[in-house]
């Protein structure tokens, strides 16, 4: 295991909402292996030289199925809106912006049922 210094995104990502986009790229490259890290929170990553990693991923699993992945990026809107509540929607559309796995569409299109699901039982 290496030691990463450095801030946690939490802390920092106010300061920098351009490491937003590369958030994105690094889920889709999680994706793109099926990886689904299930915790894809700003505390779950470090900026360390310049750069996104993540880290904990003691929730995560393997899964080839659009649903986990559409989740996955469901669960990291929510903590954006949770954590950064003032530049949440323009973070999220830089996460967006910088997503593209090999299934975009498909997850993309499962990711807004998903939302749609959340927002039906907050009803």
């Amino acid at each position: 295991m290496t030691y990463l210094p450095g801030p946690k995104l939490a802390d920092c990502l106010e300061q920098h909402p351009e490491l937003a986009k590369h958030i994105g790229r690094l889920v889709a490259a999680l994706h793109d292996q099926s990886i689904i890290h299930g915790d894809l929170t700003t505390s779950n990553m470090i900026l360390s030289d310049g750069a996104v990693h993540l880290i904990d991923f003691g929730l995560s699993f393997f899964s080839h199925r659009i649903e986990d992945k559409a989740v996955d990026i469901h669960l990291l809107r929510q903590a954006l809106e949770s954590k950064h509540h003032t530049i949440w929607e323009s973070a999220f559309e830089a996460v967006l912006s910088g997503y593209h796995p090999n299934e975009r569409e498909q997850i993309l299109q499962r990711y807004t049922q998903v939302e749609s699901r959340g927002k039906n039982k907050s009803k």
